[in-house]
């Protein structure tokens, strides 16, 4: 065996040593004016392979609760808490754990967003750096979410397309300037793990952008070479094939109304935009967003616009998949990607996930809202309309 397999075969020996070995970490908490319930630790994402994949939980007793955590990881590890009982149903921010015991303070303060570590750095960094660094365009955020619900109030939930297209204008600026910030960060922080875990947080919600790749990429060698690097910077080459400004790729599916035919799905030219919806039939978050769709479908489909399904249910639960859609009366076409092989080469592990994609199947955007996307079909509905009006003079 020459020298450079050896070489080979040792890192991946490495890699998988690292990866894989066991860590159990404990935890300790107390959580104000919340004297019972349960509490589950949350895994920001499980989609990097760290996690044992089993979601932790403990009971609340006088306020307090202890956790033993496993997983498959020494690096610092970040995790969200949610609280559950009979009162509340509440979600916290960030919670970094690390190779040691450690003891944690869920305070009511701010809502239960910021949670108190004690002896830990990366906590501390979080709240006094991080946040702070973000702080003016969070703001900024808020106070746009403010302006579309007294909007909303104003037009009783029915917003003229003018006022929606500033919205959308304004918020993709606030979402354009928080990935400039997000990459200035870590530029400014290359050894931070809240850096890293912040910017899988972005790419996780947003997608490929090509500012995550040159964020990860100004992160130190450090940071990039442990196997949570590793795995992340696999994650975002795969996730450049489906960035905005790409053709969304053929893909080979199978049909519902035929499980045992496959076709080839090629959107290019086929409408003036299409909503790709990547579902399974027990996701619960999926199937309550479909009378939205159904409502946008109806309206908006003599008008350029199409929704395709493409579920990632397993070949044994074929007749539920048939079940749901038949109640659910979906009336646009359905395909099937057996297990999410093919959603899962393409980095789409949340769901569900969708693609809005112009006439020439490129990927316009990707979860997009649902106020955005009516604003988009309101306009292509206008532009129809006033086309075919026997008023139009192209002159």
């Amino acid at each position: 065996m020459n020298a450079s397999k050896i070489l080979t075969l040792f890192y991946l020996l490495l890699f998988s040593k690292l990866s894989f070995c066991q860590v159990t970490r404990e935890v300790n908490g107390t959580i104000t004016e919340v004297s019972s319930g349960k509490i589950f630790l949350v895994p920001v994402s499980n989609s990097l392979g760290i996690y044992g994949g089993k979601l932790d939980s403990a009971d609340i007793v006088n306020g307090s609760f202890a956790l033993k955590v496993k997983h498959f990881s020494e690096i610092p590890t970040a995790y969200r808490f949610i609280l559950q009982n009979e009162k509340r149903n509440l979600e916290t921010g960030f919670i970094f754990l690390e190779s040691k015991k450690q003891t944690v303070f869920i305070d009511s303060t701010d809502g239960y967003r910021s949670p108190i570590v004690l002896n830990s750095n990366l906590q501390l960094e979080l709240k006094n750096k991080y946040e702070k660094f973000f702080e003016t365009i969070v703001t900024e955020g808020r106070a746009l979410d403010i302006r579309i619900e007294d909007a909303y109030n104003k037009f009783n939930d029915s917003l003229p397309v003018d006022s929606l297209s500033i919205f959308l204008e304004l918020g993709n600026a606030l979402d354009k300037r928080g990935d400039s910030l997000m990459l200035e960060y870590c530029n400014l922080n290359r050894t931070s793990y809240v850096a890293l875990w912040k910017l899988i947080e972005r790419f996780e919600q947003r997608g490929y952008r090509s500012e995550y790749w040159k964020a990860f990429h100004t992160l130190s060698n450090d940071i990039r070479e442990t196997p949570l690097g590793v795995t992340f910077n696999e994650l975002l080459r795969k996730a450049q094939v489906l960035a905005v400004g790409n053709l969304f790729p053929k893909l080979k599916l199978y049909e519902i109304v035929n499980s045992d035919s496959s076709a080839i799905l090629n959107l290019k030219g086929s409408n003036k935009y299409t909503l790709i919806n990547f579902w399974f039939s027990s996701c619960i978050p999926c199937i309550k967003k479909f009378p939205e769709l159904k409502s946008m479908y109806n309206t908006f489909r003599l008008y350029g616009f199409e929704i395709i399904g493409v579920s990632v249910d397993r070949k044994q639960d074929l007749n539920k998949l048939k079940s749901v859609i038949a109640n659910s009366r979906l009336p646009w076409p359905q395909y099937i990607d057996w297990g999410g092989q093919k959603s899962e080469d393409m980095i789409i592990n949340s769901f569900p996930t969708t693609f809005l994609l112009d006439t020439n199947g490129v990927i316009i955007k990707k979860n997009i809202a649902f106020e955005d996307l009516k604003s988009i079909l309101e306009e292509l509905q206008l532009k129809s309309i006033y086309w075919n009006s026997n008023n139009y003079d192209p002159l």
